[in-house]
């Protein structure tokens, strides 16, 4: 099987399902047992720092949260220029790199 990782979907305009509905999604893993993406164009009214406070040092003091999926609701994803802080995480693609925060997420409303 070909990976798809570190790829952009881009839904068709014919993709009714509203979770992935005119969405970019960025695959961060994909193989045979599945993939994990990242919705890049869903922006909530829910700050990074409201959020998740531990992770507004890396995204930015005023960003937003994005919202996608409809699987694991209560976790996050970061898609960043970690720069230095490359060796402690796992690289998911060749710009994109995944980490995991123990932080928890308060509810986030789309805008």
């Amino acid at each position: 099987m070909d990976t798809l990782q570190g790829q952009l979907l881009i839904a068709s305009p014919t993709l009714l399902d509203p979770n992935f509905r005119r969405t970019v999604v960025l695959l961060g893993h994909h193989d045979d047992e599945g993939a994990v993406g990242v919705v890049l164009n869903r922006e909530s009214e829910v700050s990074v720092l409201e959020a998740a406070p531990s992770l507004a040092p890396i995204a930015g003091f005023d960003a937003r949260l994005f919202l996608g999926g409809p699987v694991q609701r209560e976790a996050a994803v970061v898609v960043a220029d970690f720069g230095e802080l490359l060796e402690q995480a796992t690289s998911t693609a060749t710009s994109a790199t995944q980490v995991s925060a123990s932080t928890p997420l308060r509810r986030m409303s789309p805008r």
